[in-house]
């Protein structure tokens, strides 16, 4: 099945069925779980490749009423998301081994959008006025 099959311009995330066995997120605990797969989806949304800003942790912890901080240290310790050196935000382990990059979504949607173009201009063509009715 294509990325958006079905579904033109929406996004879709990719998570393997069994994401819940694998020991570091059980260990991170349910509420770090939920900001993990939150931080995916804004990535995948947001066409950051794996990339989540301090600010971005505030907007996907939005409910949670804890302090966030918490969530992200115990993600980062983990190992699920990586502290970037400058201290300004984080990285999702292997996202691009599982998602998208930004640069090839883009690229498959200009794929698309071309060979849609030429699908038309052989139908019009094609099309010499005459109805079949």
């Amino acid at each position: 099945m294509s990325e958006d099959a079905g579904h033109a311009g929406k996004r879709w995330l990719r998570l393997a069925a069994d994401y819940s066995l694998d020991p570091s997120i059980i260990d991170a605990g349910w509420d770090a779980e939920l900001l993990y797969l939150r931080g995916l989806a804004y990535c995948r949304l947001s066409g950051t490749d794996g990339r989540i800003s301090l600010g971005a942790v505030k907007r996907i912890a939005v409910g949670y009423e804890g302090e966030p901080s918490a969530l992200v240290y115990r993600l980062i310790d983990q190992g699920l998301w990586l502290p970037w050196n400058d201290g300004t935000g984080y990285s999702v382990r292997n996202y691009d081994a599982w998602q998208m990059t930004e640069f090839a979504y883009r690229r498959k949607a200009e794929q698309n959008a071309e060979r849609q173009r030429r699908y038309r201009q052989r139908k019009q063509g094609n099309n010499n006025g005459d109805e079949l009715g």
